[in-house]
């Protein structure tokens, strides 16, 4: 929709004077720090001369592509430690694939941005095909933790690994009831999205 100016009302027409309003206030311009400076120029995107905008796009877009290859890779690498008795490197790869989001999520947040709700992640975690995706990863995940622990061993030999006890009674029920509460919780996580992008929708 193209907008124009309405000179008996001073505003401009195709938009609501609120709505317009509230978009250029969110639209924060807000200069990076040092650390995004460095962190921009490591990615080379703190000045691109020779692309136009259109090339200045694709170029973002590829960056996006790789962090999601990279975060990928990271979950691999991370069940690969599970099964071969690393829980403790898996857990450190988890967190730390974590990090790039946090900084991601606050980069756009300081210009007025969310990156969860104005990008396709919310539709996308709401989807089918990112509900059985995540059935799947905690699938794998509790199963390569309740295998090695069941069997005593892991699933992968390796001379690093930590020696799992076989579970008892009482480790059944905790491990059980930490089952249970995830996926609660994941639920709720669930319905409470599916709720506000409803209402963001309407």
């Amino acid at each position: 929709m193209t907008a124009h100016t309405d000179r008996a009302s001073g505003g401009v027409s195709g938009f609501d004077n609120d709505e317009l309003g509230d978009r250029q206030n969110r639209h924060v311009q807000v200069g990076p720090t040092r650390l995004e400076k460095v962190l921009e120029r490591s990615a080379g995107i703190d000045e691109m001369p020779l692309a136009d905008d259109h090339e200045q796009q694709v170029i973002i877009r590829a960056l996006a592509v790789g962090y999601s290859v990279a975060k990928m890779m990271a979950w691999v690498l991370a069940f690969i430690f599970l099964a071969s008795g690393l829980w403790w490197a898996g857990i450190v790869v988890y967190l730390a694939m974590t990090i790039p989001g946090i900084v991601a999520n606050h980069y756009a947040r300081r210009r007025g941005v969310d990156l969860f709700w104005q990008s396709g992640l919310a539709r996308n975690e709401l989807s089918v095909a990112g509900l059985f995706g995540e059935i799947i990863m905690f699938t794998l995940l509790v199963g390569l933790i309740a295998l090695p622990a069941a069997l005593g061993h892991p699933l992968i030999p390796s001379g690093w690994a930590t020696v799992f006890p076989k579970f008892d009674e009482t480790l059944i029920w905790v491990f059980g009831g930490l089952i249970v509460g995830s996926c609660f919780s994941w639920i709720c996580r669930r319905r409470k999205l599916k709720r506000k992008l409803r209402e963001q929708c309407d």
